[in-house]
């Protein structure tokens, strides 16, 4: 009777995964249909976030005293929301990455029971963001943009 009840409960779980496996297929399906728009928008996204906050940078430190106080202050905003805006969007960008390596991690432990399983799993690829021809969304990405904004507003104020 143990036996049984236990065969039923690693067989449901096999049905379980397979349904898991086959959503996760089609979600990678649609990201490969959408990808070339995907890319198209992560580049321009962070490609003017970017000149936006270095101009704002750049605007907000060499300019005081010089353009009238309400403009300031809004290019001050900008300069401090462009940044926000940036952070709370990377990181969930970035997680895309991890959580599908971690799916594909669980159906490879939990799967692998046939050949034809495992090539399955095998041919599975982590969904990700790319931006363009560049560089993958992942987990140290929001670094580096901090330090290229950083490296550009520093560049731009000693250059002028």
């Amino acid at each position: 009777m143990v036996v049984c009840s236990n065969f039923f409960k690693s067989h449901a779980q096999i049905v379980i995964y397979r349904k898991k496996m086959k959503l996760y297929s089609v979600i990678l399906v649609i990201m490969s249909k959408i990808r070339q728009f995907a890319d198209y928008v992560a580049v321009s996204i962070m490609g003017n976030g970017l000149l936006i906050d270095v101009m704002a940078n750049y605007v907000v430190i060499k300019m005081y005293g010089r353009v009238p106080f309400l403009l300031y202050l809004s290019i001050g905003i900008i300069a401090i929301l462009v940044p926000i805006i940036m952070m709370a969007e990377l990181p969930a960008a970035a997680l895309t990455l991890v959580a599908s390596e971690e799916v594909i991690h669980t159906f490879n432990k939990r799967m692998s029971r046939s050949k034809l399983q495992r090539k399955i799993v095998n041919s599975l690829m982590p969904a990700k963001i790319v931006v363009g021809l560049f560089f993958k969304v992942g987990k140290s990405t929001t670094a580096t943009y901090v330090n290229i904004i950083l490296s550009y507003t520093i560049t731009a104020i000693i250059s002028y």
